[in-house]
């Protein structure tokens, strides 16, 4: 017996073992899997995908068309007939203004009565909207132009009248956090500013004395309570429930919803979909950030005992550049659940024939490999490079090849491989290139050079066709979030089914993470 000290890293740990009487040696490889933290594989992946906004991206100022901020969605919604709409209802439920009462009797009979009801709201101008990160939310500071109240006298006059004012500045700061079940939550947390600009009025007709004084101080009460109280509780209730919507609806693309994973040799595909869920909403005077946990659903058909999911060093939640509007995240530990999710549908293990003809057909015809993986496939990024490292091993193949294997010849074997990841279009991803670095195969020493130069050849085609297709047909998308707008707030003229998020993104990588940067928008 022996032993040695070897250096363990993340990933497949390969090494060789001669053993020599001075006459002859024989050699084998010992191979195993390493990583600091694997995750148990029914649980999902926190802060998996994330979505990075600086100030730019929750407001990045007028217009809103296009929409380029989340703040250009609130700015719909305060320009929209429904603003105007509540506190015209608001309004109407407090006539009368002034309730219509005798004024002037001469010998018990009225000669003068006078009354006001509210009949009309109208906002002249365009209303403004800033949105300011804060610690744990955002401060919104509203400014509600050209406002005018009308109404007409009751009684003895037949006057009409308007009251107004150039601005109503609403100044509330609002708290944005997650509830115990996932759920996000946007509530008011603080009034820090109302101000109603002076009021001018205009009458018709001729009235002068307490009638107007009368009639003025009702109708600035109108304003400054009914109107402003009205404005407070649509701005209130309508920023919570339009960001809710937004985050409660932030959505990976069709992954989501389930994708088929063809057979490696013609039979049935396995069922995958990544389910998202909301694990993080983190805002600071410098960013918010939206994290999404991830879990890979799909049939379990093997039984092996594994450790999880690896997760490559510093999976744990990745702190995105600051110099950037906008910016995502995705962890390359996704890929691992998707890898592991298929190993576990028994997508690698191959013992009919077919795969040679739908992975490597360029190989003779009657060449044919059977695999037999008792772990799944791992994987890591490369820091500074879109290139992925893919671990395979140590697993079994049998190779049957036109003249010189008419059975099975069944070897032991591990291989490193590597692939370049790029993006087309907004989601979809390619893993081009696909090639092995390194592969063992455990053979005694008096096999003859030309099985072994077939045995690799053939493995060495095949795997590489195996990494493609797992890769490309396990990951068609990459999970980069998006907000979807629901169709119940088509009334604030936003785009129902529209969605905004990164758009024109850049992908680079690291060891853990496919980082991406872009522009933000619908």
């Amino acid at each position: 017996s022996f032993r040695a000290d070897v250096p363990v890293g993340f990933g497949l740990n390969v090494h060789e073992i001669v053993a020599s009487d001075g006459m002859n040696e024989n050699s084998t490889f010992c191979a195993y899997y390493a990583a600091d933290e694997y995750l148990p594989e029914n649980r999902p992946l926190d802060d998996a995908v994330l979505l990075r906004l600086g100030q730019g991206g929750l407001d990045d100022g007028e217009p809103d068309r296009p929409m380029q901020s989340l703040a250009d969605v609130l700015r719909r919604v305060v320009n929209s007939a429904g603003l105007r709409d509540t506190i015209h209802q608001a309004a109407l439920a407090q006539n009368p203004i002034v309730p219509r009462e005798c004024h002037v009797r001469v010998l018990g009979a009225c000669l003068f009565s006078f009354g006001a009801e509210y009949t009309d709201l109208r906002i002249g101008g365009r209303n403004t909207l800033d949105l300011t990160l804060v610690d744990g939310g955002f401060r919104a500071r509203f400014v509600i132009r050209n406002l005018d109240v009308y109404a007409r006298f009751l009684g003895t006059l037949g006057n009409r009248a308007r009251i107004g004012t150039d601005q109503i500045v609403m100044d509330l700061t609002f708290d944005v956090g997650l509830q115990f079940n996932g759920n996000p939550t946007v509530s008011l947390r603080n009034i820090n500013e109302v101000n109603v600009a002076r009021l001018d009025a205009d009458f018709s007709g001729f009235i002068s004395g307490f009638i107007l004084e009368l009639a003025f101080n009702a109708f600035e009460g109108l304003i400054r309570r009914t109107v402003v109280n009205a404005l407070q509780d649509f701005l209130r209730d309508n920023v919570s429930r339009v960001l809710e919507d937004l985050l409660s609806g932030v959505d990976i693309g069709e992954i989501s919803a389930g994708f088929e994973v063809p057979s490696l040799f013609g039979g049935e595909p396995v069922e995958l979909s990544v389910v998202a869920g909301l694990g993080r909403l983190d805002f600071n005077p410098q960013r918010a950030v939206i994290g999404l946990k991830t879990r890979v659903a799909g049939p379990a058909r093997l039984a092996g005992r594994s450790p999880g999911i690896p997760l490559p060093p510093g999976t744990r939640f990745y702190e995105l550049p600051a110099d950037r509007t906008v910016g995502g995240a995705v962890m390359i530990a996704v890929l691992n659940q998707v890898l592991h999710t298929l190993w576990r549908a028994g997508y690698f293990d191959v013992g009919v024939g077919g795969l040679v003809a739908n992975v490597a057909g360029d190989l003779p015809d009657g060449a044919e490999v059977f695999l037999e993986l008792p772990g799944a496939p791992m994987v890591a990024g490369v820091d500074g490079e879109a290139t992925l490292r893919v671990w395979m091993g140590p697993m079994v193949a049998g190779v049957v090849y036109p003249g010189l294997f008419a059975e099975p010849f069944r070897v032991q074997l591990a291989a490193e491989l590597q692939a370049t990841v790029r993006l087309e279009g907004e989601r979809d991803v390619v893993f081009d290139g696909v090639r092995v670095e390194a592969i063992y195969l455990a053979l005694s020493a008096d096999t003859p050079q030309r099985t072994r130069e077939v045995l690799e050849d053939t493995l060495r085609r095949v795997l590489q066709g195996v990494v493609d297709r797992a890769l490309n047909d396990g990951l068609p998308e990459l999970p980069i979030p998006a907000f979807v707008i629901p169709p119940d707030l088509a009334q604030f003229d936003l785009p129902a089914g529209g969605s905004l998020g990164l758009r024109r993104p850049r992908l680079t990588g690291s060891e853990a993470a496919w980082q991406l940067d872009g522009d933000f928008g619908e």
